[in-house]
């Protein structure tokens, strides 16, 4: 992302917004109102843009001012957030705690953020493009800020103690959203704006590949990422403010409470094989003709493995003869072409295969076999054109798939 702005420059942008005024601004910052003044411009240098009109009657909002203002008041409040996180931990009120932008940076920020995200120093040196001992000379000055530990090492690696963990979800989620100010200030938005997309198997082939090119064509330059990984990574990942949405199959609870769901649809789930399997010869199969043959089953542990084994498993009434795990589509399409084994897959994920004669559906009856799949967002996500653009197209290409 852009550098970001000094955040106690951010904090006077907000207080000259809030009073219209860069005089009385300086007063409740108690700083001149010449540094206030310098603050607003720096700002408007790194934006690019004006962000106040200055008259005889007080500074206004621009446009693009108001926009970027919408962004900073999210990520001041997530800061207020993290100093009453904090105060808590230290036993104070967060009325004699000083506002933490006040007193980190927002390198020290992204520091402490990119360290657990990435699970060590180095790692999140070379993501932030820095010497690891700068890194860990940021993160570890943090600690001494806030006066708690932040970070402890285990094993191998560095994992986040539980109010580092609560920091670093805050100050990725405020760090996102000025990230965010930076696509809507620009006279070209679409320039800089990104997207960042958590997708789960069924979503990367049935409906995510159509609605990045649509959104990408509408939004050309824009940055668009997709991000595969399992479900616990990708959770992790919405909640730091690495990627806005996760798109496929939800938990239902959301696993969460920082986090909402929407579903977009049910998909079903069916008994396939390879095209010319012995069982495409017979007129009638019973569950029970199933218990024969060897299955190709998601990981133990996954959700869609649950999902085999309440359903597939209990209807044969035993396991079967052999299992082979993976949760490779290209591993699983691969032995099914090669032997007659079956597997429990989405009715989506294989029409390609279905309609160039490549795998067949078993008719087979089996009871609680579809899946809620939906998006998986951040309660307090405030979506940008590009990405409430991606969330329209998908729920039309659901509507048009239906």
């Amino acid at each position: 992302m852009a550098r970001v702005p000094n955040l106690r420059h951010l904090r006077l942008f907000s207080l000259t917004a809030r009073h219209r005024s860069g005089r009385r601004a300086a007063e409740e910052a108690h700083l001149s109102q010449p540094a206030v003044a310098q603050a607003i411009a720096s700002l408007e240098r790194q934006f690019g843009c004006q962000l106040f009109e200055r008259r005889t009657t007080g500074m206004f909002l621009t446009p693009q001012g108001r926009a970027l203002c919408a962004r900073i008041d999210r990520a001041l409040d997530l800061l207020a957030l993290a100093s009453e996180r904090v105060a808590a931990e230290s036993g104070r009120t967060a009325a004699k705690s000083p506002p933490i932008e006040r007193l980190v940076s927002a390198g020290q920020l992204s520091a402490l953020v990119a360290v657990v995200r990435s699970g060590g120093f180095s790692s999140a040196a070379a993501e932030l493009g820095q010497a690891q001992s700068s890194v860990h000379r940021a993160a570890r000055s943090l600690e001494q800020l806030v006066g708690a530990p932040l970070l402890r090492h285990m094993g191998s690696g560095v994992e986040p103690t539980p109010l580092g963990a609560d920091l670093a979800n805050i100050a990725g989620r405020a760090l996102r959203e000025i990230e965010a100010g930076f696509g809507e200030t620009k006279a070209d938005r679409a320039q800089e704006a990104q997207l960042r997309i958590g997708a789960l198997p069924l979503a990367q082939a049935a409906i995510l590949p159509e609605a990045l090119v649509t959104v990408g064509e509408r939004f050309p330059g824009a940055v668009l990422s997709v991000m595969d990984a399992p479900y616990p990574t990708l959770l992790n990942a919405l909640r730091l403010g690495d990627i806005d949405v996760i798109v496929g199959a939800l938990r239902n609870p959301a696993p969460a409470s920082d986090v909402v769901e929407e579903l977009l649809f049910f998909d079903r789930r069916l008994v396939v094989c390879r095209a010319g399997h012995p069982l495409t010869k017979r007129g009638h199969l019973d569950v029970s003709d199933l218990a024969p043959y060897d299955w190709i089953v998601p990981r133990k542990g996954t959700a869609l493995r649950l999902l085999f084994d309440s359903v597939v498993a209990s209807a044969i009434g035993e396991r079967p003869r052999r299992m082979i795990e993976t949760d490779s589509f290209v591993v699983l399409r691969g032995l099914l072409r090669l032997s007659d084994a079956l597997a429990f897959v989405s009715r989506r994920r294989i029409k390609a295969e279905r309609a160039e004669g490549e795998m067949a559906v078993l008719p087979v009856e089996l009871r609680g076999c579809q899946r809620a799949i939906g998006l998986t967002t951040r309660r307090d996500w405030h979506p940008s054109g590009l990405q409430a653009s991606m969330v329209e197209t998908l729920r039309s290409a659901v509507l048009q798939q239906a």
